[in-house]
């Protein structure tokens, strides 16, 4: 056996540890310790009120769908206020079609310096809120809800004596890049946090899920609000953070038939989604771009790439390129196994293109980098903003 076959049945060994031993476990312990979101099967007779906020900017795809599925909800005390910010598609038009004396529908003013869109959005929503609700919802434009899904997560929150309750969303995943790219994105999400910390105010660890942060409206104006989170990127994380700080207790839950979404239509929307945030939530600087962009294809795509290597210029070595071979179609396997409730997924693209995704990842991270590090700005929706001081970051 050569040095370098013998190096790369290190590597393969060290993978196989990583994924099926450290990962593995870390998965099913941080499984178990998430909870299911409350059943609530028994109606409560004073339910706490609800103002659901919708931030809207060109979502035209998704909006109808997301707004009639908040008034379809069988919660009694909800009023939805939708924020269309500034849209140039067809938003707008849409939204005064739908007509319910639950829902309001604001326009917001001239994006002032020093914000981002989302928080100046979600701010101009809760200021212009025509009425006072006991908690908010923040949620995104494309989001689908469970008929109950409201009331459920207002109990568990109510009960739990929580001041922040987040909720895993089930994600849609169609075609090829969005199959490739997305479980993996998720799959890294979920080992970056523990439910444990997270749920304990004495630790620092937080989390945000856009889709879905329910939070007392008393814990909301201690902190400040979205006038103190104005300039974050990772909205979400910041109000998380922002709860933490003040020794609030989030509460973290799943449910994946409770909310579904799809995150992004496309390998375009998926390059200009994540370039916003990827490297805020991920990199620390040059170095931490750098390190993050390596780290997703040595992470994922090393048993593939070992494969292809040998096959190419030493096929005699059967063993490593077959081991190298099947070590891939087995991690993919993981990978499924691992984000099967999560996402609805092309299992078969999932497991065997997944290395692409990673290739892709750091292609956005190292692009993500740029826009924030060299150019100083912010890239979403067809705004160019500033990028100010950051706080908030996914892996820390």
């Amino acid at each position: 056996m050569s040095a370098l076959e013998a190096a790369a049945i290190v590597i393969l060994a060290l993978h196989a540890f990583v994924w099926f031993a450290r990962w593995e476990r870390t998965c099913r312990r941080r499984l178990a310790a998430t909870p299911l979101l409350e059943s609530a099967a028994t109606a409560s007779p004073h339910p706490p009120s609800v103002n659901v906020f919708v931030p809207a900017r060109n979502e035209e795809h998704a909006i109808e769908r997301c707004v009639r599925s908040l008034l379809a909800q069988d919660h009694p005390a909800l009023h939805v206020i939708v924020i269309n910010d500034r849209s140039t598609d067809r938003t707008g038009e849409i939204l005064e079609r739908i007509s319910d004396p639950r829902l309001t529908i604001i326009d917001t003013p001239p994006l002032p310096d020093g914000w981002m869109g989302k928080c100046h959005a979600l701010h101009c929503g809760v200021k212009a809120a025509p009425t006072e609700s006991e908690f908010y919802l923040f949620t995104d434009a494309d989001v689908i809800f469970a008929p109950d899904t409201v009331r459920r997560a207002a109990s568990h929150l109510a009960r739990g004596k929580g001041d922040l309750l987040t909720l895993f969303p089930r994600v849609d995943c169609v075609g090829f890049w969005e199959n490739a790219i997305l479980p993996l994105l998720s799959h890294l999400g979920f080992l970056t946090l523990d439910p444990k910390k997270i749920t304990n105010p004495d630790t620092k660890d937080f989390i945000g899920i856009g889709a879905f942060g329910m939070i007392r409206r008393a814990m909301y104006e201690r902190w400040g609000g979205h006038a103190a989170i104005r300039n974050e990127v990772i909205d979400d994380m910041a109000m998380g953070l922002m709860t933490k700080s003040q020794r609030g207790r989030i509460l973290i839950t799943r449910d994946f038939t409770a909310i579904h979404l799809r995150w992004y239509h496309g390998l375009s929307n998926i390059v200009r989604g994540f370039e916003k945030n990827m490297h805020q939530a991920v990199g620390h600087g040059i170095s931490g771009a750098i390190a993050a962009a390596l780290f997703f294809p040595l992470a994922h795509a090393m048993p593939l790439m070992i494969a292809i290597g040998f096959l190419l210029l030493d096929p005699g070595a059967w063993y490593v390129w077959l081991s190298a071979l099947l070590l891939h179609v087995e991690t993919g396997l993981k990978l499924v196994g691992r984000m099967r409730r999560a996402h609805s997924m092309n299992p078969l693209v999932v497991a065997l293109a997944y290395p692409a995704g990673a290739f892709l990842a750091s292609y956005i991270m190292l692009r993500s980098a740029y826009f924030a590090e060299i150019k100083g700005e912010i890239r979403w929706r067809g705004r160019s903003l500033p990028r100010g001081k950051q706080r908030t970051r996914l892996v820390r």
